[in-house]
């Protein structure tokens, strides 16, 4: 975290990969954010337009996590500037900056859309003994209409670090030269139906004719 002997740290959270306008992706691309020197793990992607994957091309992103210093917080894996989307036939997958005690981080963030055949999104998980915020699968607007999921917030747990039960999930670049990519298995999801409607409604009854007493002056004071 230093350089050239200064004692400025020169870590930050924004983003590895800053795409702008339309962008294709062919093939595989991995994408991880640096490790928390401060405040926050660094976003791994940052979406102003665009992004369409093509058939059979898998992206992943990892945001950064925070386990230098303990109370970091995770980074977020992609971050969608509003209007903003991912499309086409391949496979996004996003998962949150793991943390000892701080925030877990985000998959998703922002304003936008993910359009593409398959869609995994896992936020990190977050210490349950210091309370902290697990992270969101979704956070903020962002619209998933892929046609095959997994969208999953993280969770409060005590079982952190070496523990963390989603730690198979995390790309490990000094171990893994890639990820493990059948990991990160999805389920079709099943459009809506929209409402369909009764075919034999209720009509509504004719008006009953006033009865004497109703006609009545006074008949609907009751409660004088």
């Amino acid at each position: 975290y230093l350089a050239n002997g200064s004692r400025t740290d020169r870590t930050t959270a924004e983003p590895v990969v800053t795409m702008s306008g339309n962008v294709t992706v062919k093939g595989q691309v991995f994408i991880r954010g640096d490790e928390a020197g401060s405040d926050r793990g660094q976003t791994a992607l940052r979406v102003r337009g665009r992004l369409h994957l093509e058939d059979g091309a898998q992206l992943a992103a990892y945001g950064g996590a925070g386990k230098v210093l303990l109370n970091a917080k995770g980074g977020n894996a992609i971050e969608l500037e509003e209007g903003s989307k991912i499309d086409g036939k391949g496979k996004v997958i996003a998962i949150g900056g793991d943390v000892l005690w701080g925030d877990g981080g985000n998959a998703i963030s922002g304003k936008g859309n993910i359009e593409t055949a398959e869609a995994f999104l896992q936020g990190a998980n977050a210490s349950k003994l210091r309370n902290s915020n697990p992270g969101k699968a979704i956070a903020r607007e962002v619209k998933v209409t892929s046609f095959r999921q997994h969208i999953a917030d993280g969770a409060q747990s005590e079982a952190i670090g070496a523990d963390d039960p989603l730690l198979k999930l995390y790309w490990r670049t000094g171990i893994d030269p890639t990820p493990a990519m059948d990991l990160y298995q999805t389920q079709e999801v099943k459009p809506q139906d929209p409402e369909e409607e009764d075919p034999n409604p209720k009509k509504p009854g004719p008006e009953m004719p006033e009865t004497e007493d109703q006609k009545k002056p006074g008949a609907d004071d009751s409660g004088r």
